[in-house]
């Protein structure tokens, strides 16, 4: 094919040329990825190694910044001490070895063995009424005697709180987690009744939590799907200016809302996108 003439009709036809190749790099990079995408790869597969890697792990001298070092504990948080002596001999050789010194290394441990509290509950009756009375220690969890004596203590209750509230974990989990980490026996519903009981002492709380959002003149609410005992419910989530609360309901209308805030509350409310007053 004969060049053409025009000189501006040769630099058209070149810069066509240059964009037609960047196309064909362009889709086979396309291609290839799609591919990738597709393809079943290793577990943390990369792709190929680097030719010329870094040396892992940290830089030499100031450049990485400041070190992470758990600090250790001040004395008085020290439960044990463990003496770690000189062997009788040099592990190498069998000479005798001389010490020159000592250092200090911090270990902090998770307690596995259960502490078991007994607690000598003192009973008695009032010489002027009769009725009877018994002793309460700070540490007891309830005034349960005979076959129900056997209690979880105040810690071990938070703990079961915690990992069903904050970390989602079934009661069933829970009690497989108090059996795997503390070697303590809890049921299901030991772990349900702790809950309710937590609820119950926390209610006056919830209540200034609710006090705040009525108090808000502005409100973001939401709601998601939940379940009660394999019954339909919905999760409530109303956003205050100063506090957020959460409320379960078989009701998924605005009528769980107006409970708490009242008919008469005249702030704006923000809901999905879209906004009343």
């Amino acid at each position: 094919m004969d060049e053409p003439a025009c000189p501006g009709c040769r630099e058209l036809l070149q810069r066509v040329a240059e964009l037609e190749a960047r196309v064909t790099e362009l889709t086979r990079k396309l291609d290839h990825a799609v591919r990738a995408g597709k393809r079943q790869a290793a577990p943390f597969r990369k792709g190929p190694p680097k030719p010329n890697p870094k040396t892992p792990g940290r830089k030499s001298g100031d450049a990485h910044g400041t070190h992470g070092h758990r600090p250790p504990p001040p004395p008085e948080q020290v439960a044990e001490c463990h003496e770690a002596r000189l062997p009788d001999a040099c592990p190498y050789c069998r000479g005798r070895l001389v010490e020159t010194g000592t250092a200090e290394q911090f270990q902090t441990e998770i307690p596995r063995r259960p502490l078991v509290r007994k607690f000598r509950v003192h009973i008695g009756h009032c010489d002027a009424c009769g009725k009877r009375t018994q002793g309460r220690h700070p540490l007891q969890t309830s005034d349960a005697l005979g076959a129900a004596a056997s209690q979880i203590g105040p810690d071990a209750q938070a703990a079961a709180a915690v990992l069903h509230t904050q970390a989602g974990l079934s009661h069933g989990k829970v009690a497989a987690a108090f059996d795997a980490l503390f070697g303590i026996d809890l049921t299901r519903g030991a772990s349900a009744q702790i809950n309710l009981r937590a609820a119950t002492r926390l209610e006056p709380d919830y209540q200034l939590i609710l006090d705040e959002v009525r108090q808000s003149e502005q409100i973001a609410a939401d709601e998601t799907g939940w379940r009660i005992g394999g019954h339909t419910a919905w999760l409530h989530a109303w956003v205050g200016d100063r506090a957020t609360a959460y409320a379960i309901d078989s009701q998924r209308s605005a009528a769980v809302l107006e409970r708490v805030i009242g008919a008469d509350w005249t702030g704006v409310l923000s809901h999905d996108g879209f906004a009343s007053y």
